[in-house]
């Protein structure tokens, strides 16, 4: 497919993933002004440590289905997918169940008695969004991007509207971590339900087929794990030697710009099986090329983008979030120097040529300066120089992400 074809695909990605991500953030907004600091700081604490874990049991397999579906003929489809979904299925079961084992452990590690009951209430959402985490990518190679769109945005709705509601109607932090669960349930049972009757699914384990799986997916794994600790980093520092209501006003400075995460996120869907497909053809100029476009024109959107929210980063959070959390703008202006060094999706080429095993060793060097950073700039030794507090993670983790994305 042309370059035209592309950027229309990755556009109509794109901006569904903006709507469902917009309506992610509205309810994030409303969490903020409507629950107490250390309420909303204890919730975001229960996605950091899924996100932190779940990395580790997805297995990569999303991004394997993108590699491996336009290598297989139709007619293979099935077993492939049926396979996926049962390691999916297994991992989500594990990692609920190890979130549930290690919840007072978590908590008290963080100061946070609450968090525990918070962590076995998630048990669900594991499960049903790793088994669900593959459709996307099905329907991006098989050129359904329609329904992706609609997909994408109604999953936004439930979930962003459910928890909007809820917090309006004075649910607590456990009730709000059922919502998430119930608004995840339809969007899962649909995803399973068309793959079944529009493509098939046969759940067959295949020790050949896994060792292909696995060959590709574990060394991706690893580094996809590896860079969201090493992404967390700073959160976790932050959750471990501060309270509650201090996460919450980090959490919100500390976070990227969604419109970013989802033009990077839409490309990347887009040109890995793009840039596989031309790879395995021998077409590696015309890759390159089309990587190095995709670029180019994020540029036209990243760099306006980090000016101007970085003029006006002083009134707007005050309004956005209320006046509780205007400590979050100094964090908040040093997150958005991260903006230009998002404009080139760095990693997509290793991943689409199967180079996964040099991306683990970049990953693992980005952990180990980032953990180094975060330790030094908040823990000085032997006191030669003031601590940064809440400042330093985030300077951490910009000063790594930028060696990195130049290594």
């Amino acid at each position: 497919m042309g370059t035209a074809s592309l950027t229309g695909r990755a556009a109509l990605i794109g901006g569904s993933n903006a709507v469902d991500r917009l309506l992610r953030f509205t309810a994030t907004i409303v969490l903020a002004r409507v629950l107490a600091p250390e309420t909303f700081g204890s919730f975001q604490q229960v996605w950091l440590v899924y996100g932190t874990l779940s990395a580790f049991f997805m297995l990569g397999l999303p991004s394997a289905c993108l590699y491996f579906l336009p290598r297989t003929d139709r007619a293979g489809w099935p077993a492939l997918l049926g396979q996926m979904l049962l390691l999916l299925a297994g991992a989500g079961t594990a990692l609920s169940a190890l979130m549930a084992a290690a919840a007072p452990a978590i908590a008290t590690r963080f100061d946070n008695p609450a968090l525990a009951g918070l962590l076995r209430a998630f048990w669900p959402y594991p499960i049903l969004i790793f088994v669900s985490s593959i459709f996307t990518a099905l329907l991006t190679v098989r050129g359904e991007i329609r329904l992706l769109v609609r997909y994408v945005v109604y999953g936004g709705v439930l979930f962003g509207g459910g928890l909007a509601a809820a917090a309006l109607a004075g649910v607590g932090a456990r009730g709000l971590v059922l919502v998430v669960s119930a608004a995840t349930l339809p969007p899962a049972l649909f995803s399973v339900a068309y793959t079944a009757r529009r493509v098939g699914i046969t759940p067959r384990w295949d020790r050949e087929r896994v060792r292909a799986l696995l060959a590709y997916a574990v060394p991706f794994t690893i580094a996809a794990a590896i860079g969201k600790l090493a992404y967390d980093l700073d959160r976790l520092f932050i959750s471990a030697l501060f309270e509650p209501s201090a996460y919450a006003i980090y959490v919100l400075g500390g976070m990227e710009i969604p419109l970013v995460a989802v033009v990077n996120n839409a490309v990347a869907s887009v040109l890995i099986p793009e840039c596989s497909a031309l790879h395995r053809e021998g077409r590696v100029a015309e890759m390159f090329a089309r990587w190095g476009s995709a670029a180019r024109k994020a540029s036209l959107l990243f760099f306006p983008l980090f000016v101007v929210l970085l003029a006006v980063a002083d009134p707007l959070f005050p309004l956005v979030y209320s006046d509780r959390y205007a400590a979050s703008v100094p964090i908040f202006r040093i997150y958005l120097l991260l903006v230009p060094l998002r404009i080139a999706v760095y990693g997509l080429v290793l991943q689409a040529v199967g180079r996964t095993r040099l991306l683990l060793g970049l990953t693992v060097g980005y952990l180990a300066v980032n953990g180094a950073l975060n330790y030094l700039l908040v823990r000085p030794p032997l006191g030669l120089y003031p601590s940064l507090g809440l400042y330093g993670p985030a300077v951490a983790t910009v000063i790594a992400t930028a060696i990195n994305s130049f290594t």
